[in-house]
């Protein structure tokens, strides 16, 4: 079971990183990151139906390698496949994923492979 403590130590690399450009984006990363993690609330499929077509940052953590992908912003689509999210043309299922932490502007989830945080972008 992942907690808390290991959901803000995730993101510490990016967040070294991020700390050193200023863009939009890294700015963005390091101030819904940095901070303390709110609560798991909800489900993925309502985080993200409740986000449909809005702009969001992707930051994925390879939990096996321990490297990072993040790519440049994308559009939240649920409408295109029933039991998954799009994110512009890249599909994630819903199933087997599990909310580490929730708010307003972002989600974080996790399964066996990856650790993903949504961040609202806009």
């Amino acid at each position: 079971m992942k907690t808390r403590e290991y959901v803000g130590g995730t993101f510490e690399k990016v967040l070294e990183t991020a700390r050193t450009i200023d863009t939009p984006e890294a700015n963005r990363i390091v101030s819904l990151l940095a901070g303390d993690m709110p609560p798991a609330t909800g489900t993925m499929k309502a985080w993200c139906q409740s986000h449909d077509n809005a702009k969001v940052l992707t930051v994925q953590k390879d939990n096996f390698r321990g490297t990072f992908w993040i790519p440049l912003p994308r559009i939240i689509d649920t409408t295109k496949r029933a039991g998954a999210v799009f994110f512009d043309d890249s599909a994630r299922d819903y199933s087997g994923m599990t909310v580490l932490s929730s708010s307003e502007e972002m989600l974080i989830v996790s399964d066996e492979w990856h650790t993903i945080a949504y961040l609202t972008f806009n």
